[in-house]
């Protein structure tokens, strides 16, 4: 995969006459600007200092987008948990958002954790904080004694179908507002989100979006 990071500098800023090409170079440079915006994504850049920190932001988001693509590619069976559309855009959403995402709180409640290794292993690496419970009401218990922007929670739990959408009740009689995505084994979108929920899915990259969307409403 190759991959080009194209930085011209800002036509505003003030050069040294003898660096400023006279005829026929300038309009040939010209042209060649054109050529290249045309065929690359550029962006511009004034001091030598404004440069470097373009750069280096440049990479930084390239390396984490190719980061969160391997790990969503190394999960097994991926393509009935995702689409190679849906895990590129996930990973492109992940770098490009990396300052409202690093530093956030979430709350995982599944009483099978294991099941989610991959999606807790993606979450962290993107500088989530990351708890997880196994029951409904430790679940409760650490969302009453401390603070988090999500929470992810499977619909059965404990061999109860519905013990999910039960949990939510608790939480809104308790007066927790904190939103909370649902991850089933099958869903039927005929169905729809169930009441209060911020989302339901049983896809991976559906479900990292839903968490994006909240962490955006919530620290954007």
């Amino acid at each position: 995969m190759t991959v080009t990071f194209c930085f011209i500098v800002d036509e505003e800023y003030p050069w040294s006459p003898k660096h400023v090409d006279a005829e026929p170079g300038r309009t040939r440079l010209r042209e060649f600007l054109k050529r290249l915006r045309e065929k690359v994504v550029t962006d511009t850049f004034t001091t030598p200092e404004d440069l470097a920190f373009k750069v280096a932001s440049s990479l930084g988001r390239f390396l984490l987008y190719r980061k969160v693509k391997d790990d969503l590619e190394k999960i097994p069976a991926r393509e009935s948990v995702s689409t190679e559309l849906g895990r590129s855009q996930v990973a492109r959403r992940a770098a490009r958002n990396e300052n409202v995402i690093r530093g956030a709180r979430l709350l995982l409640v599944n009483d099978l954790p294991n099941q989610m290794s991959h999606v807790i292993e993606i979450l962290r690496d993107l500088g989530i904080d990351v708890r997880v419970e196994t029951s409904s009401e430790a679940a409760l218990g650490a969302l009453s004694s401390d603070t988090f922007h999500v929470v992810i929670s499977d619909m059965e739990r404990d061999a109860v179908q519905d013990e999910g959408i039960r949990f939510l009740t608790r939480m809104r009689k308790k007066g927790i507002i904190t939103p909370v995505i649902f991850t089933v084994g099958r869903f039927n979108s005929a169905l729809g989100t169930p009441a209060f929920a911020f989302g339901i899915t049983n896809r991976i990259d559906e479900g990292l979006n839903f968490v994006f969307d909240a962490l955006e409403r919530a620290r954007g």
